[in-house]
């Protein structure tokens, strides 16, 4: 796919390539503020979390944002509440986060985005 675009020069081909190209696909949407990204293991999947604050329209907004890179796929996991809510909701958001778990053979003939 990267190819068929013309940016595999931009990005690599390869989990790094992936989370660059979609977080920076994020950041041409949502001006972020106070952005933390770390890496991490999720279920024994490499992952890099992002926290970050931004705006949609008029409204100021709190997101968590998770790349797994998963056995024959990549994921990406968004969770968001409004900002004045984060203090309520950021724990649940770690937990769905850090639920994520690949279900083998899950889907009969499901074709998903591949490495």
């Amino acid at each position: 796919a990267l190819t068929e675009n013309g940016i595999d020069e931009i990005y690599s081909n390869d989990f790094d390539g992936y989370v660059d190209l979609l977080s920076t696909g994020l950041a041409s949407n949502i001006e972020m503020k106070n952005k933390i990204e770390k890496d991490t293991v999720i279920n024994s999947l490499e992952t890099r979390v992002m926290k970050f604050e931004g705006k949609v329209e008029d409204f100021n907004v709190f997101y968590e944002v998770a790349y797994v890179n998963g056995i024959d796929n990549y994921y990406q996991i968004m969770t968001w509440t409004l900002l004045k809510k984060k203090s309520d909701y950021e724990d649940i958001m770690d937990k769905m986060i850090h639920s994520f778990k690949v279900k083998k053979n899950s889907k009969k003939g499901f074709k998903g985005a591949k490495k």
